[in-house]
């Protein structure tokens, strides 16, 4: 979606933002790649935005236009009638090198397929796309949970020994800092191992669900392999050694 956007921007270097004739010339590369944004927007340096669909905006305080126009690239969701979408936003650089506006789209989150290539690996339980705010966004699996982390933690128990998370405020800290955590729950008499990790250039964190289960085999399926390893490591020097002994004997 960036490198999209970013293709679109190009067209834009030498351009003025308020033509309404650049949208005409915009999205031809994602349409080759088979993106299609439901409506794109483009914005000059004071915030204000003219849409593809015609309607003019003020963004300046916009979370995702003072990214753009700080030059990073950045996407964040919003909702509307219980659907998110995503707006994605990359700066429009002049032809002097200087920023010179924000080039952003705006696409339902559920038609992105952002857990195609995971989703099915075979120790993932759930998927999750999670915003700063702890509502799940989207769903990926067989979810039957809540659509917040506040809710699932509710009717489940965290795992309070051997960890440096205990509570829902330690695991929305980590979130606000944007940390990388791991921790486990008890669900239903279940042991479940969570992590989750943030998305970069993004206010996103992705929330992997695995079972206990699942990890404790792959812990013992190691410890026999080292194990194993170990024993041949030894047995070739006790070779070794007794053909040195004999050879120099």
């Amino acid at each position: 979606y960036y490198v999209v956007l970013a293709k679109d921007a190009v067209i834009l270097r030498n351009r003025p933002l308020s033509d309404e004739t650049c949208f005409e010339l915009l999205n031809h590369s994602g349409k080759m790649m088979g993106i299609r944004f439901d409506r794109m927007g483009i914005a000059n340096h004071d915030g204000n935005a003219l849409l593809s669909t015609g309607e003019e905006l003020q963004i300046k305080d916009e979370v995702f236009f003072q990214k753009a126009m700080a030059g990073e690239y950045y996407m964040t969701d919003r909702t509307k009638e219980g659907v998110f979408t995503a707006i994605v936003s990359v700066p429009v650089i002049g032809w002097t090198g200087a920023i010179k506006g924000v080039l952003f789209g705006e696409i339902r989150i559920e038609d992105m397929d952002l857990f195609s290539e995971i989703e099915n690996e075979e120790h993932i339980k759930y998927l999750y796309l999670m915003n700063t705010e702890g509502t799940y966004i989207l769903k990926g699996g067989t979810v039957t949970h809540k659509d917040t982390l506040h809710n699932m933690l509710a009717a489940a128990e965290l795992d309070k020994q051997k960890q440096l998370i205990t509570s829902e405020e330690d695991i929305m800290e980590g979130v606000k800092k944007r940390k990388s955590m791991q921790f486990s729950l008890d669900w239903w008499n279940r042991g479940e191992i969570v992590v989750m990790v943030p998305l970069s250039d993004s206010d996103w964190y992705l929330y992997e669900v695995t079972d206990r289960e699942y990890i404790d085999q792959e812990i013992r399926l190691y410890r026999k392999d080292v194990l194993l390893l170990t024993v041949k490591i030894m047995a070739l020097v006790v070779v070794v050694a007794g053909l040195y002994i004999y050879y120099s004997g």
